[in-house]
């Protein structure tokens, strides 16, 4: 009895020495720091970027994203606010516009030391979306993608009014004529309550601009301001034709008045034609079966120029902590790399190498979304005013789309209404 007392002391001894030794070599794993990121991806793409945060969440060893998402309405001001009062985010998207804004106001980090850290591979990023922010060699934020805006067409109701080719492209003759006459053909065959094209035409939607922007800048136009944003520049004949070949389009049944979802009148068949960005190919594709997509046409000349615009990832100015900034710059890496999983969105990934991939090429009208990322032109102000640009704009087109003012009327009016906002 009393060897068999011993032996068990002795394994308890044993067992606890080898616990011992085993606890003081291992450690409990580390807590991952959090990095918070903002960002008003409320759409079919907010899914594939939070794809793209648990994949990191999953193989960073360090870092872990947090992501809080804010509806587009209201996100501009709560990021900006949230960076002026210390009570915003490590990371946030931005839509180029609004990054010229952040810009202008100091309220975005210098990224290169911390990108140069993590190893961000500038040069094969789009060199068009990199000159977003890039200032004398150093980087203020990276871009993830472009998103061209194009039209979107539904193949069959197309075929059905004899405007379609074999390769399932539309037929017109390029002028102004001869896109109202394909409009005319396809609404002689459409029943009532059915219109051609789908633009939204309901007040100060964003979206107004998407087709004047790209004929604007087919036609010369540049931008609406000078060089140094101090007043009014802009193209006269440039507007006035554009404006005035948009006005046509509102002015003819061609259109569904005050259209508050226009996309949705695309996707039941109630238009044939849509003029969106190419954001919105994941969710035409599971709705519309004989989707179709192509540039926006020149009417005038051959100025290969489109609309279109970038998500910029940034780090506000006030995320003073090394730890918050290599975290931030190992995720653009990562959602970079990453870009053929943000592309099933829609968006041209920016980094360059995915471009030619199999996986890339394989999806719906990658090749024409690639030529068109290197066609862009970027229309809005890219400094500290597209608040104004944006109030402004919207309701003095839509003016002159609806015919209150002629283009003429409407040139006038927009000059001297952006001098007085600048003079301020």
């Amino acid at each position: 009895m009393k060897r068999k007392l011993m032996l068990m002391a002795a394994g308890v001894f044993l067992i606890a020495l080898l616990t011992g030794c085993a606890g003081s070599g291992t450690h409990a794993a580390k807590e991952k720091e959090v990095i918070h990121l903002w960002h008003p991806l409320t759409g079919g793409d907010g899914d594939y970027f939070n794809e793209i945060v648990d994949r990191f969440n999953a193989v960073s060893q360090d870092y872990r994203v947090k992501v809080s998402v804010f509806k587009w309405d209201d996100y501009n001001a709560k990021l900006s606010n949230g960076i002026a009062s210390d009570a915003g985010p490590e990371l946030a998207v931005a839509r180029n516009s609004f990054y010229s804004f952040l810009r202008a106001k100091d309220l975005t980090l210098d990224l290169t030391d911390a990108a140069h850290t993590a190893g961000i591979p500038w040069q094969d990023y789009n060199p068009l979306a990199l000159s977003l922010v890039k200032e004398d060699e150093r980087y203020y934020g990276s871009p993830i993608d472009t998103h061209p805006v194009v039209m979107f067409y539904n193949k069959d109701l197309l075929d059905r009014a004899g405007v379609l080719d074999p390769a399932g492209q539309p037929v017109f003759e390029r002028s102004e004529a001869g896109f109202l006459e394909f409009l005319d053909k396809i609404a002689a065959v459409q029943p009532k309550g059915q219109y051609p094209l789908a633009l939204p035409t309901y007040s100060k939607s964003a979206e107004h601009w998407y087709l004047w922007n790209t004929w604007y800048a087919q036609n010369g136009g540049t931008g609406l301001l000078n060089a140094d944003f101090s007043a009014a520049d802009i193209n006269r004949k440039a507007f006035y034709t554009s404006a005035g070949m948009e006005s046509k389009l509102f002015n003819h049944p061609y259109i569904l008045p005050d259209d508050t979802d226009f996309t949705q009148t695309f996707v039941s068949g109630r238009a044939a034609i849509i003029i969106t960005g190419v954001w919105a190919t994941s969710k035409f594709m599971d709705q519309v079966p004989s989707l179709g997509a192509a540039a926006i046409p020149n009417l005038w000349n051959d100025q290969e120029l489109y609309y279109g615009g970038s998500h910029v990832l940034i780090v506000p100015s006030n995320v003073m902590e090394t730890s918050k900034q290599t975290g931030a710059a190992q995720f653009i890496k990562f959602f970079n790399e990453n870009g053929l999983e943000w592309a099933k969105a829609g968006h041209v990934p920016v980094d360059t190498k995915i471009w030619t991939s199999k996986a890339y090429l394989d999806m719906p009208f990658r090749d024409l979304y690639t030529r068109l990322a290197g066609q862009l032109q970027y229309v809005e102000p890219q400094k500290d005013i597209f608040g104004i640009y944006e109030n402004l704009l919207s309701p003095l087109m839509e003016s002159v789309w609806r015919g209150k003012y002629t283009p003429q009327q409407g040139y006038e009016e927009l000059t001297a209404d952006l001098n007085f906002q600048l003079s301020y």
